[in-house]
């Protein structure tokens, strides 16, 4: 994370630059979960079509291989087993009993990452925790880019975006009142006092 302070940030985006890294894009879990041992056949078209590129090598066009371990593998559909459904109660235990638990919100040039239904519902359950909350942005400007990107149109999470149809109703599932999830969730990331946009530019 030093690496993406203002002062290092174009260093390491010119070594990125130089290697041809600097347009790939990586979702990270800092939990280390069982992402990847979660996905499962579905029969939405898009969904699919996503999920079958998104496992095979870009260039060669190969299937990436399967770990070799003998952990036992738990799709969405094992909600009592499977780690993807897990991400609010493990938040509440490490927040219980890591002092120091701190959450911190890379965000994309193209601020997708404010259209991805986990990282919204995961922002606002820190806030409801009040676990200490940073974005990292690639400089100050991107403050206003971002401000001005959004406009007056309002993050809402019915519209945003997840790999998989059934985490998305899951997540929604959880909301008791959308309307003012929404409203919470847009003054924690672009209110005028005390929102993640202000910190970061402060």
């Amino acid at each position: 994370l030093d690496r993406l302070s203002p002062t290092e940030l174009p260093g390491l985006m010119a070594e990125l630059d130089a290697k041809r890294l600097l347009s790939l894009t990586y979702w990270v879990c800092a939990f280390s979960n069982l992402l990847g041992f979660g996905a499962e056949s579905t029969s939405c078209v898009e969904a699919r079509e996503r999920y079958e590129a998104n496992r095979r090598d870009s260039v060669l066009g190969e299937i990436y291989p399967l770990c070799p371990c003998q952990t036992a593998k738990h799709l969405n559909s094992d909600t009592q087993l499977c780690e993807l459904n897990k991400f609010e109660s493990m938040m509440e235990y490490l927040a219980a009993v890591v002092p120091e638990f701190r959450q911190v919100v890379v965000v994309d040039e193209d601020f997708n990452v404010f259209s991805r239904a986990w990282v919204v519902s995961e922002l606002a359950v820190a806030h409801r925790l009040k676990i200490p909350q940073k974005l990292k942005m690639r400089s100050a400007s991107s403050v206003d880019r971002c401000r001005r990107h959004h406009g007056k149109r309002e993050i809402k999470i019915e519209e945003c975006q997840a790999s998989w149809p059934a985490d998305k109703a899951d997540i929604l599932a959880k909301i008791e009142n959308i309307p003012e999830f929404n409203r919470t969730l847009n003054r924690l990331i672009f209110g005028e006092q005390d929102s993640l946009l202000v910190r970061f530019s402060t």
